[in-house]
């Protein structure tokens, strides 16, 4: 085991994980609920604004609570281990090959799309700003929109690979790279949230506090990536031949 079982380590990451993963995200929510209620009674803001920025502060709470309750992996000692989901760049390690079979990188039509996503729902959200009174409703589309201009831009910028595969092992930017030896299995599953599905990659690593509570230690997104459909493929074809 590589986390501790001290009793006051045990209790700090309790306590981190109530923090992060309720009391933040109600917070966050109830801000956004007291600057709307005032904001309605000083008459800053129309009946259908204050609506819509209650169902924000709503969705904000529900985001922050998924996206943080995410980052923590449930341990068979009843307390939880904060998952590093952060890109890190690893160095060269040592049995890692000069070349791999396979590289993906970000998919450069998606993130083209992306941008141009994010131009036509900024140009909405003036158009809505200029069309009625809601100022609140076209200030959020617009900044959905430079959200979505940013990720494309930063995708098209982006040149760094996310996965590579040889018949030595793997890399991706979190775990390095890593044997085949050392991998206990990677296979790609969809994962579905409402009406959306994202393919996911997900590698398990022999010996580790991943392993012992059955939870992936790497899980990469491959929507964004080019030849999305052949992953899958040679994922499967690699590990058919060297994970034992």
């Amino acid at each position: 085991m590589i986390y501790s079982n001290d009793h006051t380590d045990k209790q700090l990451r309790k306590r981190n994980y109530l923090l992060t993963v309720f009391v933040l995200p109600i917070i966050a929510g109830l801000i956004v609920a007291a600057v709307t209620y005032l904001a309605y009674t000083k008459k800053y803001i129309s009946e259908v604004d204050r609506n819509y920025c209650y169902f924000t502060a709503f969705a904000i709470t529900t985001f922050l609570f998924t996206m943080n309750k995410h980052k923590w992996l449930p341990l068979p000692n009843g307390s939880h281990f904060r998952v590093q989901t952060e890109d890190k760049q690893q160095p060269l390690s040592f049995g890692e090959p000069i070349e791999y079979d396979k590289v993906y990188y970000l998919s450069k039509t998606k993130m083209s799309i992306s941008l141009l996503m994010g131009i036509a729902t900024i140009g909405f959200g003036v158009y809505i700003f200029r069309a009625t009174t809601s100022h609140v409703i076209s200030i959020l589309t617009i900044g959905t929109g430079l959200f979505t201009l940013y990720q494309g831009i930063k995708g098209l910028l982006n040149k760094a690979p996310k996965l590579k595969i040889s018949s030595k092992g793997l890399w991706t930017n979190n775990l390095g790279f890593v044997n085949w030896n050392d991998i206990a299995k990677a296979k790609v599953v969809t994962e579905s949230s409402g009406e959306h599905s994202s393919s996911i990659l997900e590698i398990y690593l022999k010996h580790t506090v991943f392993a012992e509570a059955n939870y992936p230690d790497e899980k990469l997104v491959l929507d964004n990536l080019g030849n999305e459909r052949f992953i899958k493929r040679n994922i499967e074809k690699f590990t058919q031949t060297n994970v034992q």
